[in-house]
């Protein structure tokens, strides 16, 4: 049997009270102002392995959008001096994005990584690190235009054609004029489209949007790098997937015939009612012209296309200024889409 428990005795009659004394207090952490900072920064030098920090549209377009800030890192390591040129591809599928002396950015396809900067260095070493310099020496000429131009390229070019950003920069340097050649010729077509679509509305709403639906109703409304890259996108991707009748030829082909036949019965100061009986006349003729080509359009619609266009001050100026813009891209075009292998 235990011994039954002790209890004080009463305080007095020379028995000392039990001393209690105050429980001390924990000592609070000191709030450095770089304390989460440090943190950060301990976890990036310790770590082993690169940390993926962004997959997909986020990752394609972030890289788009760091790069051009970025710049040559010369890089002192054991294994020498590396140049870390930005945009430049190492180990077949890796393209370095940002580079600093501590940490680095970089895409591995559509997938965004940052890691230690001599790690990567050292572990480049091992995948043919001289065939990643190389490639990299071919990044030190590009312009700073070249640069907005080919950044401009990643998330529109993920999105319509499926490649990434490896792929991109390989293309890039491989077809650089090309490429900036259709960069070129591009805003003169998209300019004139809007045009066409403000002074020939009937025939942009009855017949190009049928044929063009997805280039047309996405149409930019600017011609910045990523605004042109979006709408070649869109044309390389319909003509590869398309019959040729369909997009951008298709819009080429139908201004044709109808500047011909416009321009056949245009007159300056034609009179309203003298519109009305003209393009009644030529609707069949215009109707027949369109289904040559490949194009159907009903009687009804011919004639409301003809009289809207020829309602016009100068109907056709319009047109052939389109046509004009398309067969000047169409040459870069068509090596551009050839290239691709799409």
């Amino acid at each position: 049997m235990s011994p039954p428990a002790r209890t004080p005795g009463p305080v007095g009659h020379g028995a000392r009270p039990l001393a209690t004394s105050p429980e001390p207090r924990r000592a609070s952490p000191a709030q450095a102002p770089l304390g989460f900072a440090a943190q950060q920064l301990k976890k990036r030098i310790d770590s082993n392995g690169p940390q993926l920090k962004l997959t997909g549209e986020a990752a394609m377009k972030a890289a788009g959008d760091i790069l051009p800030t970025a710049h040559v890192l010369q890089f002192s390591s054991s294994l020498g001096t590396v140049a870390l040129v930005p945009g430049s591809v190492w180990a077949g599928r890796r393209m370095l994005v940002y580079a600093a002396p501590l940490y680095c950015y970089f895409t591995i396809d559509d997938r965004f990584y940052e890691w230690q900067t001599w790690r990567f260095v050292q572990d480049e070493w091992f995948h043919a690190l001289a065939d990643g310099a190389n490639k990299a020496s071919h990044w030190e000429s590009i312009a700073k235009a070249e640069v907005a131009l080919f950044c401009g390229i990643f998330f529109p070019w993920y999105v319509m054609l499926g490649l990434v950003c490896a792929q991109i920069s390989l293309f890039y340097i491989e077809h650089r004029e090309v490429v900036n050649e259709a960069f070129e010729r591009t805003p003169p077509v998209i300019r004139a489209i809007d045009d066409l679509r403000t002074k020939h509305p009937v025939l942009f709403e009855k017949l190009l949007k049928k044929v063009a639906f997805e280039l047309l109703v996405n149409l930019p409304k600017g011609v910045t790098a990523n605004d042109i890259a979006f709408f070649l996108g869109r044309v390389i991707r319909g003509g590869a997937a398309a019959a040729p009748n369909i997009g951008i030829l298709a819009i080429s082909r139908i201004v044709v015939v109808t500047a011909a036949v416009v321009g056949a019965l245009h007159l300056p100061n034609i009179a309203a009612h003298t519109v009305a009986s003209e393009a009644k006349k030529h609707a069949a003729e215009y109707q027949r012209k369109l289904s040559e080509a490949g194009y159907t359009v009903t009687l009804e619609e011919a004639e409301a296309i003809l009289k809207d266009s020829l309602s016009r001050g100068d109907p056709k100026q319009s047109l052939e200024a389109l046509e004009r813009a398309i067969n000047a891209l169409l040459p870069s075009l068509e090596q551009v889409s050839k290239a691709l292998q799409l």
